[in-house]
């Protein structure tokens, strides 16, 4: 028992299970392509041998006969509370995603173990996408540097004998039902521009769309090029349904919003399907003990400056 104490409590054990740490998280991020959620207990097995590790070796100095200063015990005891938090979070916490398209609600969210019902229902009222500048849509002429127009209606461009003028453009492309042309949203998820196109006596009408996956550029001397699209941050305006009340929340990627216990994080969008929002609703009832062991680990390391 004695040097099964000593092997568990050796640096050598520290560093051979922090190897294996490192070596699944590696093989999670860059190999796995499957459910994340099977190596949780792996995490949680290695974690609790770290703990015990940890433990072992600082029992000596807590509770024998060498004296330890406070700061080496709050700082060992945060590393213990910090990784059982991550364990406990790891394995008992919840988390999900909810897609949904404005006018939509729901209160059902995919998990990695399947579909799970909240309590309460999520409502998206609007979905907007802020830039960082202006974006301005304009048309270039290839092989040309610097040579551009504003893709505005009704301005005209001329390339060698092809003449050209531009009948409408659409931020965000799509087509109904009946045929016609318009844009979804206002924003530039699929930016396009029909022109009207003259050789000699032949009129043809062309589409330009930016370069993008799956659209095939016409033979012209011409691109359709967005300038200052980048985005800055996209935020989902929603409605919360619960036991006969409701709230209205703004939820972006730096805010998320808590309710109930949960919380509900803005994860990405779908430009596709328009005004559409993919959320993160997330419940974890152990991050407090993560941020114990936190403040336990900052107070010894500030007591060992000091």
């Amino acid at each position: 028992m004695k040097k099964t104490i000593e092997i568990i409590s050796s640096v050598n054990f520290f560093a051979f299970v922090s190897s294996l740490f490192a070596f699944f998280l590696v093989y999670e991020t860059l190999v796995y392509k499957g459910d994340p959620g099977k190596f949780y207990f792996i995490y949680a097995f290695l974690g609790i041998l770290i703990v015990l590790n940890i433990f072992l070796c600082s029992a000596s100095r807590f509770f024998g006969k060498i004296k330890s200063k406070p700061h080496f015990k709050l700082i060992h005891w945060g590393i213990i509370i910090v990784i059982l938090g991550f364990i406990f979070s790891g394995i008992f916490s919840f988390q999900g995603e909810m897609f949904l398209v404005k006018g939509e609600e729901s209160n059902l969210v995919q998990s990695a173990d399947g579909i799970y019902k909240l309590p309460f229902r999520i409502k998206l009222e609007g979905f907007y996408i802020e830039y960082y500048k202006d974006p301005k849509p304009y048309i270039y002429f290839k092989d040309e540097t610097n040579g551009k127009v504003s893709a505005e209606k009704g301005v005209k461009l001329k390339k060698g004998d092809i003449s050209c003028e531009v009948e409408n453009f659409y931020s965000d492309f799509s087509i109904k039902g009946d045929g016609k042309f318009f844009s979804k949203t206002l924003y530039y998820n699929n930016p396009a521009v029909l022109l009207s196109c003259y050789s000699g006596k032949n009129k043809s009408r062309f589409w330009l769309f930016e370069k993008k996956s799956g659209h095939i550029s016409e033979n012209l001397p011409f691109e359709l090029k967005i300038e200052d699209a980048d985005i800055k941050d996209f935020k989902s305006e929603i409605s919360i349904f619960y036991k006969g009340d409701s709230v209205k929340a703004d939820v972006s990627v730096n805010n998320p919003f808590s309710f109930e216990g949960y919380k509900i994080y803005q994860t990405s969008y779908e430009p596709s399907q328009g005004e559409a929002s993919i959320l993160t609703v997330k419940k974890d009832k152990w991050f407090w003990l993560v941020m114990l062991g936190f403040i336990s680990l900052s107070l010894g390391v500030l007591l060992w400056i000091i």
